[in-house]
């Protein structure tokens, strides 16, 4: 697998020095009272022009939610916690957000002349139903910027109603009392990331919009967006994505592949003597059982269906990634090989980069630490920064039920919907919505069906009002 010489390492260098420029503290991996060193794993984003490399999102993240929470989920909580995942749905956020920008008239110079008209006769030519794009503001004068669309985002969860009460301890067990310390110290992270955000905006002068960097355009006659010419997408990782591109650290150099012929499902951490095969995500024998499967899974799949969610497909054409970037050290090429490439053979195969030097100074060291149980996500682009514990912001978890109020996070299913519910129209329920683009769901189908069996998570559903 190739390497422009150089280019693994500068994404690497690029992506942790934007982590330690803007993630605050309260945030990242500490030492414990008991001596025990917290880790995690940062993924990043970075789009290439030329010479240039561009950081679009951030992420870290290590856990999974278990099955049981869709129950009552109602879309209103993160299932896949793992920092690859995180990032490129961070990523998603953001062109949805471009897109509303553009159709709202905001950005000029990349073929869409003709603003919000134009939008909406492209969006009836294809059928699209109930397309509003703000056209009240429109017509009073009042366009609005991206960065008030972003600030609409961030004030939409911000909504505290005094302070929240503290629990009473008695009878809580060890892990309850955990949450309930994590619960507490949320508001004081939160309240450093808002810090962070307001002195990042200083430093720069002004809250930065899409106007200075943008990654999408429409051409005349075009009913979706594309990427523009010239960028290419790298995701980096500080660790290889867990499932079967990580198979050569349990086995002592791997074991033979034959395509797989299981019918039953395999836990990330059981049978490493097998490979090839699909795997959930990795967890204590005793956790309760996510069907979340493994990022490797996911991302091979991603090579056939692009990175688009089933939200930003209706916008925009499919997107690629092109490099897979990870260290040198931990990489074994004859696991990458098997997952990407010979499991499948998609045409936008993913090229592994691996970079040398690994200066990010909380990765995993083997047999030693604990992981991280917060997570961070964060779009350059404005910006915005979120922490995340158990699938919602920090500070709103409660315990087999629903975020307390305001408590979801933006990446969550149902405000990723009510973020482009103006943009794709008129759907009974959000499972109506996931299965409404045909061919990506033929495409993901397809891809699933080469792979094998591909267990399935229990489903979330809800209105969309």
């Amino acid at each position: 697998m190739t390497d422009e010489p150089g280019l693994a390492q500068s994404i690497a260098d690029i992506v942790v020095a934007t982590y330690n420029d803007v993630i605050p503290r309260a945030a990242k991996p500490a030492m414990r009272l008991n001596g025990v060193r917290e880790w995690t794993v940062l993924a990043g984003l970075v789009a290439i022009e030329g010479t240039t490399l561009k950081p679009l999102t951030l992420a870290t993240g290590v856990k999974t939610m278990p099955n049981d929470v869709r129950e009552y989920s109602s879309g209103l909580i993160v299932h896949d916690l793992h920092a690859e995942l995180l990032c490129l749905r961070m990523f998603n956020w953001s062109l949805v957000a471009e897109v509303k920008s553009q159709w709202a008239g905001n950005v000029a110079g990349h073929g869409d002349s003709e603003g919000v008209n134009g939008a909406k006769r492209a969006a009836d030519s294809e059928g699209i139903s109930g397309v509003n794009l703000r056209r009240e503001s429109v017509a009073t004068g009042g366009v609005l910027t991206l960065a008030q669309i972003f600030e609409e985002e961030r004030n939409g969860g911000e909504e505290r109603n005094g302070q929240q009460e503290r629990r009473n301890g008695e009878g809580e067990t060890d892990e309850e009392k955990e949450e309930d310390a994590m619960r507490e110290v949320g508001n004081d992270v939160q309240a450093a990331v808002a810090d962070n955000q307001q002195s990042t905006a200083a430093r720069k002068g002004a809250v930065q919009t899409l106007k200075k960097y943008t990654l999408l355009h429409k051409k005349q006659g075009q009913t979706r967006f594309t990427l523009r010419d010239g960028v290419r997408l790298a995701l980096y990782i500080s660790e290889p994505p867990c499932g079967d591109a990580l198979m050569s650290a349990g086995t002592n150099g791997g074991a033979s592949w034959e395509p797989p012929l299981r019918d039953e499902i395999i836990r990330g951490r059981a049978h490493f003597n097998s490979v090839g095969i699909v795997r959930t995500k990795p967890g204590r024998a005793d956790s309760k059982i996510s069907y979340s499967k493994s990022c490797s899974d996911k991302l091979c799949i991603k090579q056939v269906t692009g990175i688009l969610n089933a939200i930003s497909s209706w916008l925009i054409e499919p997107i690629y990634l092109l490099y897979l970037v990870v260290p040198r050290e931990k990489y074994a090429e004859v696991d990458f090989l098997r997952c990407f490439h010979e499991r499948l053979q998609p045409e936008h195969k993913l090229q592994v980069l691996q970079f040398g030097r690994n200066e990010f100074p909380f990765r995993k060291v083997p047999d030693t630490g604990i992981p991280l149980p917060l997570c961070f996500v964060r779009c350059e682009l404005n910006q915005f920064s979120q922490v995340l514990q158990n699938g919602v912001k920090n500070g709103a978890f409660v315990k087999k039920k629903p975020p307390r109020r305001n408590g979801e996070s933006v990446l969550c299913q149902r405000r990723l919907w009510e973020q482009s519910r103006d943009l794709v129209g008129t759907f009974k329920d959000y499972r109506s919505l996931k299965t409404s683009d045909s061919v990506r769901v033929q495409l993901k189908a397809f891809a699933r069906a080469q792979l094998g069996l591909w267990p399935a998570s229990s489903q979330v559903n809800f209105q969309l009002d």
